[in-house]
């Protein structure tokens, strides 16, 4: 498993709509069929929607199982507010996985 390093803020322009999230799952989703470990760094990233999380974490959570995102994917360069939306995506999905 090779790591991988993906700036947010270099796939999308910015973290609102569905079209952004599918950019950004586009992009994951060829790592992640590689067996890579992808660090997402959200450097400079604007607050992420739910809309934004849905077509893109939440796609692939529905694709390839919670345990195998969870492990596949980790973030760096988060702020404190992307970091608590986060944290209730992902504890959202991992009670329901």
């Amino acid at each position: 498993m090779k790591a991988v390093q993906i700036n947010l803020m270099d796939i999308v322009e910015g973290t609102a709509t569905n079209v952004q999230g599918c950019n950004l799952r586009y992009q994951l989703e060829k790592h992640i069929q590689n067996g890579d470990k992808v660090i997402l760094s959200l450097m400079e990233a604007t607050p992420l929607s739910s809309s934004f999380l849905n077509s893109s974490l939440g796609e692939l959570i529905e694709t390839y199982g919670y345990e195998k995102i969870a492990k596949c994917l980790s973030f760096t360069n988060v702020t404190k507010f992307n970091g608590t939306t986060l944290k209730k995506y992902f504890g959202y999905h991992k009670n329901y996985a």
